[in-house]
């Protein structure tokens, strides 16, 4: 009995030892984080809680073993890396930012351990060869495709730029590196950017209410964000209509667009968007919906016989094909209808009922639904179903996902934003669940 005991204290002090070691050794990486450099002028930063993603899956593996050790040990794969491994050290909170008029472009600036390691990772990550190493004096070069990621480094700290754009962002990320004596401060020092410290990526604007933060949960995402209405003016309350619940997929939003379009005005003309028109004449309502039962669509192919003497003679034949039950439905000037193709991926019905103009790939579908009164002026609701994995089993791991429920209020500075996303395990760790 006394050595039962004796093995009892033992255990129980090695749990305490290594769980006091564990918690001290978080502690002080936490701390040495808060040093982690951003530039001075950022408008934005999102910082990304890499110490407490790892340890909230490692509990979850404790947990969920089957899961996780369950396979075949011997399947190693190169994807398991080390910080080590990738030849720059990972701070337990990574710290990115972006300037003001540039939001493109997020930079984060990280201590290199080993400079060709983390040279060769990268190459080999977006398949580039030795040559797309660049090396000028001190420093050296690599360039992703259409120049959406960057790396500029040396032998000690590495400048990652991540970007929606294909600009060229040499000169930026010099100006940065080089003023990088002055203009790179602690993260610590920047009041305009104070972490709660209770999400697993938070994301913040300089001087401004507008920010958000997302979680990696069991079995679920969780996600909020304010948006100031200098860019999105959604009213206090709102008259939308009211959509089958029975939908795949339920869209609608009542909103004031004319700062969007006042602030992107460039960037949307790029693509062909009439911005004047919509400022116009787009009337501040529209919903999507995504029906639960596909219908037939028919049309017309040339094909060709050929004749006794080999000759080709043509002939239509009419396929018919079940398409997804989509419709989009705005309040806007009849005239915008005249902007809209009829066939996008599939051939849409346009209806117009006074304001209404509807575009349904169903020619006979309903679009008479009543309003009603409510807070909520944005809402994105989706639910798997059979018509789901019938046309995204090709997204294999948003075929993962079961329930998104997104929701958004006005407000008089911003707006708010709520998020919610199941995933089809319920008690494994969304982010694990997603790259697995």
């Amino acid at each position: 009995m006394k050595l039962l005991k004796k093995i009892v204290f033992i255990v129980v002090g090695l749990i305490a030892v290594i769980a006091i070691g564990l918690y001290l050794f978080l502690a002080v990486r936490e701390s040495r984080s808060k040093g982690g450099l951003v530039h001075q002028d950022s408008e934005y930063v999102t910082k990304v809680a890499v110490d407490k993603i790892l340890t909230d899956i490692a509990w979850n593996a404790v947990s969920n073993p089957g899961t996780y050790f369950g396979g075949d040990s011997t399947d190693t794969t190169s994807d398991s890396k080390s910080s080590r491994n990738l030849g720059i050290s990972i701070p337990a909170n990574v710290y990115m930012f972006a300037l003001k008029d540039e939001e493109e472009t997020w930079y984060a600036w990280l201590n290199v351990e080993n400079q060709e390691q983390l040279q060769a990772f990268v190459q080999a990550e977006l398949s580039i060869d030795s040559i797309g190493v660049e090396k000028e004096n001190d420093f050296w070069w690599i360039n992703g495709k259409d120049n959406r990621v960057v790396l500029l480094g040396d032998s000690k700290n590495v400048l990652v730029a991540l970007s929606f754009d294909k600009k060229e962002k040499k000169e930026a990320m010099l100006k940065i590196w080089e003023g990088r004596t002055t203009a790179m401060v602690p993260i610590k020092t920047l009041t305009d950017f104070s972490f709660e410290n209770t999400a697993d990526i938070e994301w913040k604007q300089k001087a401004n209410d507008a920010g958000a933060n997302l979680s990696f949960k069991k079995g679920m995402i969780t996600a909020n964000w304010s948006l100031s209405n200098d860019i999105l003016r959604l009213p206090l309350q709102a008259n939308v209509r009211e959509l089958p619940p029975s939908n795949v997929l339920n869209v609608y939003c009542q909103a004031d667009i004319r700062p969007f379009l006042d602030r992107y005005e460039g960037r949307l003309q790029r693509y062909n968007i009439p911005v004047d028109t919509l400022k116009n004449y787009y009337g501040g309502y529209m919903d999507i919906q995504w029906r639960a039962d596909d219908v037939l669509q028919t049309d017309s192919i040339i094909a060709y016989d050929y004749d006794e003497n080999f000759n080709p003679i043509e002939k239509k034949e009419i396929r018919e094909e079940a398409v997804p039950n989509i419709l989009f439905t705005f309040n806007a000037s009849p005239h915008l209808a005249s902007y809209l193709p009829e066939k996008m991926f599939y051939k849409f019905y346009k209806r117009i009922e006074g304001k209404q103009i509807g575009l349904s790939t169903d020619a006979n579908g309903k679009n008479e639904f009543p309003y009603l009164s409510t807070d909520h002026a944005f809402l994105l609701s989706y639910t798997r179903n059979a018509a789901a994995q019938r046309h995204l089993s090709w997204l294999s791991q948003f075929d993962r996902v079961e329930k998104v429920e997104i929701s958004g209020r006005g407000g008089e500075v911003s707006n708010s934003f709520n998020a919610e996303i199941k995933l089809s395990d319920y008690g494994i760790h969304a982010l694990y669940q997603l790259l697995k």
